[in-house]
């Protein structure tokens, strides 16, 4: 999934969460983003990750997504 969306798959190591920060943005707003499609549509988490994770990097791309 993350080549066909463009996605670079970076590793760290974990023994140092700091580095990790946007990384746990990151999987807060998928988590967030998969919560409110499911409460929406009562589909299964599988079935809406790629979605959301399109529209999260879609939007990154687009500038309209803030990390913080």
């Amino acid at each position: 999934m993350c080549k066909f969306l463009g996605i670079e798959h970076c590793f760290a190591p974990v023994y140092y969460p700091q580095a990790n920060g946007q990384v746990e943005v990151m999987n807060q707003t998928i988590f967030r983003g998969i919560k409110k499609n499911l409460l929406e549509s009562r589909a299964k988490w599988y079935e809406e990750l790629p979605r959301v994770v399109w529209s999260s990097h879609r939007q990154i791309l687009q500038g309209r997504l803030i990390l913080a």
